[in-house]
């Protein structure tokens, strides 16, 4: 039996070109060339500028201050981890489901200020659901770097498997 390597060569660079392709339009897709997005940090609560055209970024005792004044507290990770642990009151609009999920975002209004966050400071996931919730109309939208993990180290109040920890008496 003769091999044809044309044909494998064919096969190989097909199915490149339909594996490359399929990356990227893929929402998930592996990014080849990462470009690292920096936000603007606001330096003080006084200092967020709510009319900024990006999100901006905010710090753990920035986001502690909104979390009193109960501003929206958006989860931008998957539901599973959602629901293993997340910041009280939140609420659980995934990055990957959020064309199926926004009607969570029925009872907020485009003018409220909200607040995004996801696993930790490796995590992008905020950034990313902060920009769709811009392309959504919603321009009040902030970032808490360092999201769960720095909120669940500072002993702040977490709802764990359902369960609520740390409560605050009003």
């Amino acid at each position: 039996m003769k091999i044809n390597f044309r044909i494998i060569v064919l096969i190989v660079v097909l199915s490149s070109i339909t594996g490359l392709l399929v990356n990227y339009f893929n929402p998930k897709g592996v990014t080849f060339i990462h470009t690292e997005r920096k936000l603007q940090t606001a330096e003080a609560l006084s200092g967020i500028n709510l009319s900024s055209p990006d999100p901006q970024q905010i710090n753990l005792p920035q986001a502690r201050t909104l979390y009193k004044q109960k501003v929206v507290f958006i989860d931008a990770r998957e539901e599973d981890d959602y629901n293993l642990g997340h910041i009280h009151n939140a609420i659980n609009i995934p990055y990957s489901n959020f064309e199926t999920m926004k009607e969570r975002l029925s009872n907020i209004s485009k003018e409220d200020v909200v607040v995004t966050y996801c696993g930790g400071s490796d995590c992008d996931l905020s950034i990313l659901l902060a920009d769709k919730l811009f392309a959504d109309g919603y321009k009040k939208v902030l970032v808490f770097f360092g999201g769960w993990d720095k909120w669940l180290t500072a002993n702040y109040p977490i709802v764990i498997n359902g369960e609520l920890y740390n409560a605050e008496v009003e």
